[in-house]
């Protein structure tokens, strides 16, 4: 049984609509009961799509999802649905709203968020090729966007994850104060996170992105790109006062049954890209980890101006570097220090002047980024098929300028510390991150964590099981129900 009481119970969408509709309205915002925050619970399954457009709260209220959950993934696929007792099929639609959370629910075909504000996305899976169709890592995506917000107000998407998206899991135009945070993703097609126009004031924190997950395989006629970018600007918009901190690119393991038209083992990953003519300003990168095989990890470029541009403490590793990616600078704008780079290019810059900087010469085989940090205590083994992110761990400990508890640190050290001490990473989350985090970067238990192949009614990380599911893992992980 689930320990979370619900104010309200509704079992499908008219059901949802009849209860939104009978609480009064004050011009265009409906008067919550009561006067305070409810929970409502959908306790079943919605087919055809739901569309909460126009429905403007004084009080949050939280549409809750139903367990047990599920996401079972084996041989590059998950297993068909459905994956809670309350998944919401043929997409979501919130438009106009405010003050709406939407947690712990499934969601195929994506939500659409327009001029929304004060809305808050928590722990959902949202998925591109939904239910009852299986997963398989060779299908393209079902959709372009998993979420697109258009003028939106403070929306937060927390610990989320995304799923078969052809175009990027999250697409903002005109958007101010969006925090994402927490997000995992798989079978991705091109990027995670696009901007055109302008965007103000948008947080990403602690995401997490591999080439585990990237669909990209080179084949043109697939509709696949050169090479994704973890986040894009387009267009002629700004980007105002963002920040990206605490956030994981990670090399991530190929998996051996995966050929060519699987997964390119040379599929490239940008990291932070601007494009277009629009202009960046007051940008805050700090305390990123990207260890990505492309050569950029910070690059803005196009036609604009851009200015206050802080790129502070971060990791960044140009990793095996595709053919036809060619060799340029990690950091090509902004105030530049105490990074720790590697990259193929002869120009220590970027690093900054109490930065590190190694310059490996005319090579391109990633190994050697590893093998040369790992011998300086950077890091403590090296990247491959067979390692997670715990050789991210630096060997040298307190020694070492990466480790937190150096007196002169360098790097992602801070991001190190929530990791490795802390905890704070999507492992310890729940449903739906935990399985992905767990199978992309920790699969071989190296790094602590609550998940341990089971989820309880709430979503939450359990170690009892009921009703199980036994299912075969390429990865020897068995995500089953729990209690």
């Amino acid at each position: 049984m689930s320990s979370v009481t619900a104010d309200y119970t509704v079992s499908n969408a008219s059901e949802i609509l009849a209860l939104f509709g009978s609480w009064p309205l004050s011009g265009d915002t409906r008067q919550v009961p009561g006067g305070q925050p409810v929970i409502v619970r959908l306790t079943g399954p919605v087919s055809f799509g739901l569309d909460l457009s126009g429905y403007k709260f004084d009080h949050q209220v939280t549409l809750l999802g139903t367990g047990p959950f599920t996401m079972a993934y084996s041989n590059h696929a998950f297993a068909a649905g459905p994956y809670s007792s309350s998944d919401i099929n043929g997409g979501l639609i919130i438009d106009d709203c405010a003050n709406l959370r939407l947690f712990l629910l499934y969601i195929g075909d994506g939500i659409s968020a327009e001029r929304s504000q004060d809305c808050v996305i928590e722990r959902c899976w949202i998925d591109g090729d939904h239910f009852p169709a299986t997963h398989p890592m060779s299908e393209p995506g079902g959709g372009a966007f998993g979420i697109y917000m258009h003028d939106t107000v403070r929306v937060s998407i927390l610990d989320c994850h995304f799923s078969h998206w052809n175009t990027a899991n999250v697409l903002e135009s005109g958007t101010v104060d969006t925090l994402i945070q927490g997000t995992t993703s798989d079978h991705k097609r091109h990027d995670d996170f696009k901007q055109h126009s302008g965007v103000t004031r948008r947080t990403m924190r602690g995401n997490w992105s591999c080439r585990t997950t990237n669909r990209q395989d080179g084949d043109i006629t697939d509709g696949d790109a050169a090479h994704t970018d973890w986040n894009q600007t387009q267009g002629a918009g700004e980007m105002i006062d963002p920040v990206f901190e605490f956030n994981v690119i990670w090399y991530g393991p190929r998996l051996a049954t995966q050929g060519a038209s699987d997964q390119n083992p040379d599929s490239s990953q940008q990291g932070i890209f601007g494009g277009g003519t629009g202009s960046w300003t007051n940008a805050t990168i700090t305390q990123n980890f990207f260890a990505n095989n492309h050569a950029s990890q910070v690059a803005l470029n196009g036609n604009g101006v851009h200015t206050g541009i802080n790129v502070t403490r971060n990791t960044l590793i140009a990793y095996q570097m595709s053919t036809g990616q060619g060799y340029s600078v990690p950091i090509t704008e902004g105030t530049n220090d105490f990074n720790i780079i590697t990259t193929n290019s002869n120009r220590s810059g970027s690093a900054g002047p109490n930065g590190i900087f190694y310059d490996l010469g005319d090579v391109k085989d990633g190994n050697y980024d590893f093998v040369a940090l790992a011998a300086l205590g950077h890091f403590s083994g090296v990247a491959s098929d067979a390692t997670g992110f715990e050789i991210a761990m630096p060997s040298g400990g307190a020694a070492d300028r990466a480790h937190w508890a150096n007196p002169d640190p360098a790097g992602a050290h801070l991001l190190l510390e929530r990791v490795f001490q802390d905890g704070l990473h999507p492992g310890n989350v729940g449903w739906p991150v935990s399985e992905p985090w767990a199978r992309q970067y920790n699969f071989n238990g190296a790094i602590p964590s609550s998940f341990t192949g089971f989820y309880d009614m709430d979503g939450n990380n359990s170690a009892a099981i009921i009703a199980p599911q036994v299912l075969p893992s390429l990865l020897r992980l068995n995500v089953q129900v729990g209690p």
